[in-house]
């Protein structure tokens, strides 16, 4: 690819070649729905009761979980990825079982990443692997640790666990050079991740970067920080590794901060976080010797941003260091056209069983639908292919 013009996230055609006339009707009822606040606010009331009393869900829920989950294995994202990889699109596994906060629990997650990046290791289509931090560690400890509160003996035992499972995961993604994406939280447990990541940077990261933390750009602080981290890296001559989305929880960090009469976290305006995820790409852009990033955003504006920038500056569209990603299911456009210019791309695949699943599964709808516009333009775009089609 040798000018932008070629790239072009309104060409439905190749939007949506995975998909069949079937399927693109599937998706069509299925973003009707997400589209729905009262439909999703009836699932969150009623689906939590069926799956605590084991009434059968899957009549109801089996539409979304086969379109936007892989399966029940990472078997199943495998199989996915293979499928994906015509197409040149890269998937990065995804275990989405939202954490139960026992250890038991956080054992089983561990030893999933483990299986995981074994079979990563051994693939060509999946790059990356990747964990929810609170699907590994209580998040009260986690709390507390960020607010700098002391630790009882018990939770001195527990933060070590969370040290000693992470360092596991990581050694064994150093050992088989796959980078392990590390998901961000609500911003009162997020200090102590940052503190872990980096500390896990600086050893694992001496070469390439195996750990990868992740930035929510609508959080006011992380400008800041990213540029005092990257001149750090380069004190102690370490890599760095991110993956940056605009944020997940900012009805919910503005509830905490009002709950606690503090000044809310996150910006309270879109622009201002647009503004502050794409001087974060161009921050990361100018320190690509040390830097590897992932633009996970499903906002055209942002990846037209960085793709521009690569290709006004010469870079190559494979350069390694430089990543886009989409959810599976969402913004098929951005991800399917960039791929088609030969950018590295990636689908984030979830895998659970269905009942597992179904919590990740809401969250995610919810944060979509709440996503100004975000459901109406893939509804549109489904639309526009339905009758390009037709046409033929």
């Amino acid at each position: 690819m040798k000018d932008l013009e070629k790239l072009s996230f309104e060409n439905t055609k190749t939007a949506f070649q995975i998909l069949d006339d079937k399927e693109l009707k599937k998706a069509k009822r299925l973003f009707k729905m997400v589209a729905s606040r009262f439909l999703l606010k009836m699932g969150k009331i009623f689906l939590p009761l069926a799956l605590a009393t084991r009434l059968p869900v899957s009549w109801a829920v089996k539409g979304i979980y086969n379109y936007f989950v892989a399966g029940e294995t990472i078997k199943s994202a495998d199989r996915l990825a293979q499928k994906l990889s015509i197409y040149n699109v890269k998937s990065i596994p995804d275990y989405s079982v939202e954490g139960k906060g026992s250890e038991e629990s956080f054992l089983n997650v561990k030893n999933e990443l483990l299986y995981a990046i074994e079979l990563i290791a051994a693939s060509k289509d999946m790059p990356f692997a990747v964990f929810k931090p609170s699907g590994m560690a209580p998040f009260s400890v986690l709390e507390k640790v960020s607010a700098g509160i002391e630790l009882n003996t018990e939770e001195e035992t527990s933060y070590e666990g969370i040290r000693e499972k992470w360092d596991v995961v990581f050694a064994a993604g150093a050992a088989k050079n796959v980078p392990v994406l590390v998901d961000a939280e609500e911003s009162w447990i997020q200090k102590a991740l940052d503190d872990l990541l980096m500390e896990f940077s600086l050893k694992y990261n001496t070469e390439t970067p195996i750990v990868w933390n992740t930035f929510q750009m609508y959080r006011h602080d992380r400008l800041e920080l990213l540029r005092k981290q990257i001149e750090f890296a380069r004190e102690k001559g370490i890599k760095l590794g991110y993956k940056f989305v605009r944020g997940a929880y900012w009805e919910k960090e503005n509830k905490y901060a009002a709950g606690k009469g503090i000044i809310s976290a996150v910006y309270q305006k879109k622009e201002e976080t647009d503004a502050a995820y794409d001087e974060a790409m161009k921050i990361c852009f100018e320190n690509r010797d040390i830097v590897h990033f992932m633009n996970a955003s499903h906002n055209e504006e942002s990846n037209y941003y960085l793709a521009e920038m690569m290709l006004s500056h010469k870079i190559d569209t494979a350069d390694p260091g430089i990543w886009f990603a989409q959810l599976l299911g969402m913004s098929n456009h951005i991800t399917f056209n960039l791929a088609e210019q030969c950018f590295n791309v990636a689908k984030y695949v979830p895998y659970a069983p269905l009942r597992k699943v179904m919590p990740y599964l809401l969250r995610r709808a919810e944060e979509n639908s709440s996503m100004r516009g975000q459901t109406g333009r893939e509804l549109a775009l489904i639309e526009k292919e339905m009758d390009r089609r037709k046409t033929i």
